[in-house]
């Protein structure tokens, strides 16, 4: 990241250029903060979502996390 004086703004330099070839990005302070805040989750919000059996309102939940405890016998191979 560079300051340019006289135009008072930043260069933000990419690590890998864009499809159109561009290799960084010119904002102004304000506009770089805009868009860095848009990538920071807002405060307490879950950012794991769970599906199938985990997901909190699944009617098998219940029994899956009752068996989380137990304990589990080895499988045989089959001959």
């Amino acid at each position: 990241m560079s300051w340019l004086e006289k135009d008072e703004r930043l260069i933000y330099r990419l690590s890998k250029p864009q499809h159109d070839g561009q290799t960084g990005l010119r904002h102004t302070p304000m506009e770089f903060l805009d868009r860095m805040g848009v990538l920071i989750p807002q405060p307490r919000c879950h950012r794991h979502r769970y599906h199938g059996v985990l997901a909190p309102n699944a009617p098998l939940l219940k029994a899956v996390s009752e068996c989380a405890g137990l304990r589990v016998e080895r499988a045989k191979m089959p001959l």
